[in-house]
């Protein structure tokens, strides 16, 4: 299959972003689709969609009732990033649930159509893209179908030759449905399957004209049918006109648009960390003219926080005072509407981190250590319940079964997380008979350890990592747990809590290639415990939440005596302490110790791992300086058409006179590999 996102889709962004991949219900049973958002001529908003009436109807007899339908699930942006079949689907997905029925028309003597209006109305803020379509009978000359094949992330399937006209059965009506024979491109041959019912077919005026019926094409029968049902079909089988084009039934076609009117860019490089000033947020600027953008929206969980000014000065510090983990998402307002959010996790309780005072001691001074700052990660909330568990077995493997969670080198990013450490993870043992272990992969580099400490069963058991597993923000990585032994018996734990797309289900046959584990619908019962530096002071949970979220930086420690503040300590060194007035404080019980937190924006650019940094180019009051230089053989600096501006050393990087703008930067190592960074530089 070929990923939306490969050279094949790029003319298709618009489009892709009004596809959605359904979680249908009927009856007790749950199945997988493909949708289509649809424009109408009021130009409203109106959430209208449509797929196959055979994902309500599937068999005579059964049908989705209006209960069932107020249970469909309707995913959006579910695609991977880029062109890499190997990457998991990253976590932009946005839902809405529930739809109403305003018109059918069955697969048996009729078109295959189902017409939706989905119950919520579709938030500015998920950059969704209503399609436009076409009525004409004409067959297209050449297009694509946008789909989700298997219930996977967005495939594009490329056909050149117009289709045939041809019944789906004798029971069909004649004319009703399209035959397309999709061909190969450079990235592969992407036909459809299972789940890609109901999506949409669009011609090259990038109109929907069709959807998808079924067929008995496959990966390996690739010159099989891909049968349509015609959009002109549904028009008037379904009266879509009373809904699409009101006042307006002799309309042929109309355009697709945004439900902002344009594509609005996001911004960059978002990060969000706590102190005891504030909660401190700061982005790059979208990559547009700076006078386009009208203002910031800031949400958190959802709700409307703050709305910042288009040239307010960064760091931003808000007041923010809820206790727990939250979520904060920013959403750039133009004119003509909203951008996409980019979000990231954080936690209340990093703002009043409590040091444990050591008992060890044989004077009036008081003493403590560096806490071990940690973050958990978990799809369970708030906590992994093991009195409702699902117990999963039964799969049949020659050597190992891999299953575990995915995380993006893109949160990882967004969270500063380089050279922070996996030392360990939390999960549920089942069955005394199958032979676990530890897994972990990022990139080339793979962790594995057997779990031989004895445990009881149906207990949360937390494993430590023999050797802490370095992270690094410049690739995915999997954790999770590998099982060899009899599979035939129950062996993994799953939580209430439903499967998380593209991340809290996935598995492997060999440790290196996943897939989404889509006959599971709930997350798997683990959790991973990080830790921001390997201090020997006792560990402390900063945050809990399914996401990677930026660690706090400890710079001193403030003296309390009850509610009274005696001094505060500047200092960063791993064991500290401090000796009191016995005379001004005599009740050594009154004394308490709390962490001061730098307001300044955390980074990992040249944090240490094994004493060793990566190579970095970064900008700086105007200047551009560079970390690790003497493994650096050469730089080269390209503008964002691609053009190469520079082909320098090391030694002459102080000498480069850039203008504020984007950069793409390319270093290589004296190893021969290659780095390849953004740099944003401002005068």
């Amino acid at each position: 299959m070929v990923n939306v996102n490969c050279e094949e889709g790029r003319a298709w962004q618009n489009e892709k972003k009004g596809i959605a991949f359904i979680q249908t219900k009927v009856g007790e049973y749950i199945g997988v689709c493909s949708g289509t958002l649809l424009n109408n001529t009021a130009e409203d908003g109106a959430p209208y969609l449509i797929t196959a009436a055979h994902c309500a109807i599937p068999e005579e007899g059964q049908k989705s009732s209006p209960e069932d339908l107020d249970q469909w699930v309707f995913y959006f942006h579910y695609e991977k990033e880029d062109c890499d079949n190997s990457s998991v689907a990253t976590l932009n997905a946005v839902s809405l649930v529930g739809a109403e029925l305003l018109a059918v028309s069955p697969l048996k003597g009729g078109t295959d159509g189902l017409f939706l209006r989905l119950k919520s109305e579709i938030p500015a803020s998920y950059n969704l893209y209503l399609n436009g379509w076409s009525r004409t009978t004409s067959l297209p000359q050449s297009g694509v179908g946008l789909h989700h094949p298997s219930g996977d992330a967005t495939k594009i399937s490329t056909f050149t030759t117009p289709p045939k006209v041809e019944p789906w059965n004798e029971d069909s009506q004649p004319t009703a449905h399209i035959n397309v024979a999709y061909q190969g491109t450079s990235h592969g041959h992407a036909v459809t399957e299972k789940g890609s019912s109901g999506s949409g077919l669009f011609n090259s005026e990038h109109l929907l004209v069709g959807t998808l019926t079924g067929g008995d094409a496959s990966c390996t029968h690739l010159e099989g049918t891909n049968l349509y049902g015609r959009f002109s079909s549904h028009f008037e089988s379904m009266k879509l006109s009373r809904w699409l084009a009101p006042g307006q039934s002799d309309l042929i076609s109309l355009s697709g648009r945004y439900m902002g009117g344009e594509n609005l860019a996001e911004i960059q490089d978002l990060l969000v960390w706590m102190t005891q000033k504030g909660l401190h947020v700061q982005w790059s600027k979208p990559l547009v003219p700076t006078e386009k953008v009208q203002s910031y929206l800031i949400y958190v969980d959802n709700k409307k926080l703050q709305e910042v000014a288009s040239d307010a000065p960064f760091p931003l510090v808000l007041d923010f005072q809820e206790p727990g983990d939250h979520y904060l998402s920013v959403v750039t307002q133009y004119a003509s509407g909203e951008s996409r959010p980019m979000g990231a996790y954080f936690s209340n309780r990093m703002r009043h981190i409590e040091v444990p005072i050591s008992d060890e001691h044989t004077d009036s001074s008081l003493t403590w250590i560096k806490p071990r700052l940690e973050q958990t990660w978990s799809f369970a909330e708030p906590a992994i319940n093991t009195a409702e568990l699902h117990r999963v077995g039964d799969i049949s493997v020659v050597t190992y079964f891999y299953a575990g969670v995915w995380y993006g080198a893109d949160q990882l990013r967004r969270a500063a997380l380089a050279h922070s450490y996996i030392t360990a993870i939390r999960y549920v043992p089942i069955s005394s008979s199958v032979k676990s272990y530890i897994y972990i992969r990022q990139g080339d580099r793979e962790y594995s350890q057997k779990i031989t400490d004895p445990m009881s069963l149906d207990v949360l058991t937390t494993i430590q990592l023999k050797e802490p597993f370095v992270l690094n923000d410049r690739e995915p990585i999997f954790v999770g747990l590998k099982f060899r032994g009899d599979t035939k018996t129950p062996f993994i734990a799953m939580t209430s809590q439903p499967r998380i797309l593209g991340r809290s289900m996935m598995a492997s046959l060999d440790g290196k290639n996943f897939f989404e584990y889509k006959t599971l619908s709930h997350s798997l019962a683990m959790e991973t415990v990080v830790t921001a530096s390997l201090s020997k002071g006792e560990p402390q949970e900063v945050i809990r939440c399914a996401m990677p979220s930026t660690f706090p930086q400890i710079v001193g420690y403030r003296i309390m005596y009850g509610d009274k503040e005696v001094v505060t300590l500047m200092s960063s060194e791993e064991q500290c302490s401090y000796s009191p007035s016995l005379t001004d404080y005599p009740d050594r019980s009154k004394f308490r110790v709390f962490a001061v937190i730098d307001g300044q924006k955390p980074t990992a650019l040249i944090s240490q791992s094994h004493g060793e940094t990566r190579p970095f180019l970064w900008s700086n009051q105007g200047r551009l300086h560079l970390a690790q230089a003497e493994s650096i053989t050469e730089l080269a600096l390209y503008d964002l058409m691609g053009k190469c501006l520079y082909r320098i050393t090391p030694e002459q990087v102080s000498d480069i006179s850039l203008s504020s703008g984007t950069y793409v930067v390319r270093i290589g190592l004296r190893d021969g590999s290659v780095l390849v960074q953004k740099i944003i530089h401002r005068n």
